[in-house]
């Protein structure tokens, strides 16, 4: 038996009907360019005093999961699943591994949604598989600079481990080959609203002279894991406030990029949207409030540009009836 090759992993994922439970929606291929999905089992050590200097005993006392995926951002359905599953939309058409629906709008919101997730390591002739269930998607950071991809991070909390085992639990029957979005494309931008709290793209049509090359989103959960008595598994995963941060880097050339700068010192609310996509699919991750937490303006050194770092936060707004800090909408009419 020769050496797993990390090149012939392979990550299989399935929604589930509740927590750990089964399910019979379609297991996917989810495509990744890394993952750190492990088990996670927490031990106490006997306190017991030993006149030979020996720890008496070490007992297991819970086991749960973690880690995430990385992923270059491409419209498919396992990535659309599991960026609605961290906005906690519990949305129709979202959450499955199938495609969010187009021209729909996803809030963030209170509904948990997990995934059973194998993970295959193979040296080409034999085969080792990871089951984990109950992985609740807890955090998402999106990154992009000039002349690259967009690129993702999924991390993961998970109420269940299990054995490894040389027979595979979920058969993929969907594998997608969508190409990544890269930042070169023109329907990849950011847009800004200094206006009244709106997720209509037309609103976003303010501080147009800003010129960003590279921007992150940051989208968390706060989950934490559920001990009990009377068993090692969770018994639950609990969810803590969502918070949605990001990162700005634009050129310090323009009285626009002045704008921003002035609304950290003066604690001004505007409205921006981080738009991904091309000529076939965009996604549009609206925040109606964003207030700028950090603001600087730096000569790095000799022969290089002036550029203005910024980070942000956004906050709960009021769109009609709807209560939220982040609404996504795919191919928004």
């Amino acid at each position: 038996m020769g050496i797993p090759s990390a090149s012939l992993t392979t990550i299989a994922i399935r929604k589930e009907s509740d927590l750990a439970g089964s399910g019979t929606d379609t297991t996917a291929s989810l495509r990744v360019t890394a993952e750190s999905i492990v088990p996670a089992v927490s031990t106490i050590a006997s306190e017991e005093i030993d006149s030979s200097r020996n720890v008496s005993d070490l007992n297991k006392v819970s086991s749960q999961a973690e880690g995430d995926i990385e992923f270059e951002f491409s419209p498919d359905g396992p990535i659309d699943a599991l960026i609605t599953s961290v906005l906690q939309s519990g949305a129709s058409g979202a959450n499955d591994v199938d495609n969010a629906t187009d021209n729909t709008t996803y809030f963030n919101g209170t509904t948990q949604t997990s995934y059973a997730i194998e993970k295959k390591t193979s040296d080409g002739s034999t085969n080792f598989f990871q089951l984990y269930q109950g992985m609740v998607p807890n955090t998402l950071e999106l990154t992009a600079e000039s002349g690259s991809f967009v690129t993702g991070t999924v991390g993961f909390v998970g109420s269940k481990i299990n054995a490894m085992s040389g027979s595979a639990t979920l058969t993929s029957t969907l594998t997608t080959s969508t190409q990544p979005f890269s930042t070169v494309h023109q329907d990849t931008n950011i847009k800004f609203n200094t206006g009244a709290a709106s997720i209509t793209n037309g609103d976003y049509a303010e501080l147009t002279n800003v010129v960003p090359t590279a921007f992150s989103l940051n989208f968390d959960n706060g989950l934490r894991a559920q001990t009990q008595i009377g068993s090692t598994d969770l018994a639950g995963i609990g969810a803590g406030r969502f918070t949605a941060t990001g990162s700005l880097t634009v050129y310090a050339n323009h009285t626009d990029s002045q704008t921003l700068f002035n609304n950290y010192i003066n604690t001004t609310r505007f409205g921006m949207c981080v738009q991904i996509g091309d000529s076939g699919n965009t996604y549009r991750f609206y925040m109606p409030e964003v207030i700028i937490t950090s603001a600087q303006v730096l000569a790095g050194g000799n022969d290089e540009d002036v550029l203005m770092e910024l980070e942000c936060q956004a906050v709960k707004t009021t769109v009609g009836s709807d209560d939220f800090t982040v609404a996504l909408i795919k191919n928004q009419a």
